[in-house]
């Protein structure tokens, strides 16, 4: 080969290099030829590919929650368990409080369960939640998965004994008394004893909410297959007087006592309060003897299942089946049954 073909085939050799990193084209490694005239394009994920992915927890009015524990699951070889694959704390740093940025990558199009532990966070009581999500695409030029849309979780009233509250009211909507020495009497001859009320509950912080149901779903972290629900339950001091709310289930009471349950729905404050559920109650008492005394103790819960309630069954410790807030508030409301 002359010197002057050597002294070509080296220039040529130079200048596809020196093209290649200018980005001109690009090499080819497992094709037999070059690719002329295209510019250097950055590799995009293929579908499937895993990345960490970041989403946003809040409360109920917007606001991030921050400090909270999330865990995130994904589904296993067993269809009615999910498997922990990642667990961290949202952000608590200005601006992006309430972040939660996984360790662990996820798939794109996998399907993900999110859960919101429930806990006291940045001095807000937050009930556990549960999410299920498909993991969106990532960015062109990302590095994460964003989820577009933030997950919410519901905060319990701060305290139960002064910003929740329940009354009791007769049809005419006279508060009934709550001590023994503010007993209110239910006249038989006037037909009050053959009573019929209603029983609020109430709410009287903003941004909070209390009770309703919802799925707990089973996982490898020892959560069951769970539907919760919340509850309020009315027990009678004594066994001769006869209830008529239809609605109510007579669940477990003792051998001096009957007691009575009903599911009733989440109660929530917005950007105003107080609010509150009306639940009506009806009950004959109109066989007693004039001026005997009794009570009805009322208690509302959330976080329950109601074979237990039916069968005097309360749950009433924090634990990995459990919710945060349980027997949220509780009265006696006192009457006398007079001639």
């Amino acid at each position: 080969m002359k010197d002057s073909t050597k002294l070509w085939i080296v220039g040529i050799l130079f200048l596809v290099l020196l093209g290649h990193i200018a980005g001109v084209y690009t090499l080819s490694i497992t094709a037999p030829y070059f690719q002329w005239g295209k510019e250097a394009v950055t590799p995009t994920p293929t579908p499937g590919a895993g990345y960490p992915v970041v989403f946003m927890v809040l409360c109920q009015n917007g606001t991030g929650i921050g400090g909270a524990t999330v865990e995130v699951y994904v589904p296993t070889s067993q269809a009615d368990t999910w498997a922990l694959k990642s667990s961290a704390t949202t952000s608590t740093t200005a601006g992006e409080v309430g972040k939660f940025t996984s360790t662990i990558s996820f798939a794109e199009g996998s399907s993900v369960l999110i859960h919101v532990k429930s806990g006291t966070y940045s001095g807000k009581k937050v009930v556990q939640a549960w999410f299920t999500a498909t993991v969106p695409k990532k960015g062109a030029d990302a590095t994460t998965i964003v989820f577009a849309d933030p997950y919410k979780a519901y905060v319990a009233p701060s305290s139960s004994s002064t910003k929740m509250d329940m009354k009791l009211f007769d049809k005419s909507f006279n508060a009934i008394g709550e001590s023994d020495a503010a007993a209110t009497s239910i006249s038989k001859a006037a037909g009050a004893a053959d009573f019929s009320g209603n029983l609020q509950l109430i709410i009287s912080e903003t941004w909070t909410a209390f009770g309703g149901s919802y799925e707990q779903p089973k996982t490898d972290q020892g959560h069951k297959a769970r539907s919760y629900l919340s509850v309020v339950t009315v027990e009678l001091n004594r066994t001769d007087i006869s209830w008529k709310s239809s609605d109510w289930s007579q669940v477990s009471g003792t051998t001096t006592t009957k007691k009575y349950a009903v599911v009733v729905n989440r109660l929530e404050a917005k950007d105003t309060q107080p609010v509150f559920i009306t639940i009506p109650i009806a009950f004959d008492a109109s066989t007693l003897s004039d001026n005997t005394a009794f009570n009805a103790t009322v208690h509302w819960y959330d976080n329950q299942l109601f074979s237990d309630i039916t069968g005097g069954v309360v749950i009433t410790t924090v634990g990995v089946n459990d919710g945060y807030t349980y027997d949220a508030a509780s009265h006696v409301f006192y009457l006398k049954a007079t001639a």
